[in-house]
């Protein structure tokens, strides 16, 4: 588990700067191609900071990527990695004709934004590189895509995804991150509607559904940092 000053400090600037008023989102998703291959599939987030007017808004993604986007998965050596926008996201995944869905957006603690914010920080900032079998390279050195979003909770044994991979393995990060979602009453569409999303190129799974999907998988399994 990675503890560092600079991102202690980015940790708490995150939640430093949040109004008590300030809303948290999280949306998770997952593209592979078909047919279903490791090399085709990605596993992405985006984490927002609304006012409560909605009004003011920040986000991070969170897609960690090889720079040149081609994933190699038995590649024994890290590459350089690269944390793309959501634009460029759905932009490569129709570039393979992948197939989106998309799990909330779900009302989150700010403690995860924070995390989310620092994270996708140390992405931005090339601290580590990219590898599909990360190993003993995670959390310092290198990760893969699910990794680098199942990894920003810097509070709790890491998650073991084993071979899960596209929408499997996403659905297991949805669960590692699931006790940070908060029970929402308000709208949510105004939110897909800025960054985007439009329902003919992602599959929108409502929270009702998401939660349905994530407690039928399988309980994962976790290892000590």
């Amino acid at each position: 588990m990675w503890k560092s000053v600079g991102i202690v400090y980015l940790l708490f600037g995150a939640m430093q700067t949040a109004s008590a008023e300030d809303r948290h989102y999280m949306l998770i998703f997952a593209s592979q191609g078909q047919p279903v291959a490791p090399r085709t599939s990605h596993t992405f987030g985006v984490f927002v900071r609304a006012s409560s007017d909605n009004t003011q808004i920040q986000s991070h993604c969170i897609s960690w990527m090889p720079k040149n986007l081609l994933i190699e998965i038995l590649r024994p050596l890290p590459v350089t990695g690269t944390n793309l926008t959501l634009e460029m996201t759905l932009k490569y995944a129709r570039s393979i004709e992948a197939r989106i869905n998309m799990w909330g957006p779900f009302l989150i603690r700010p403690e995860l934004y924070a995390m989310a914010a620092a994270q996708a920080n140390r992405l931005n900032a090339n601290a580590i590189d990219y590898i599909v079998l990360d190993g003993g390279r995670r959390g310092t050195r290198a990760s893969n895509c699910m990794h680098a979003v199942s990894d920003l909770d810097t509070t709790r044994p890491r998650l073991a995804t084993g071979t899960a991979f596209g929408e499997a393995g996403t659905l297991l990060v949805l669960r590692h991150l699931e006790r940070y979602i908060l029970e929402n009453d308000q709208p949510t569409q105004w939110l897909t509607d800025h960054l985007g999303l439009k329902g003919d190129e992602v599959r929108f799974v409502t929270q009702e559904q998401s939660m349905k999907e994530v407690r039928a998988t399988s309980s994962p399994m976790v290892r000590s940092p």
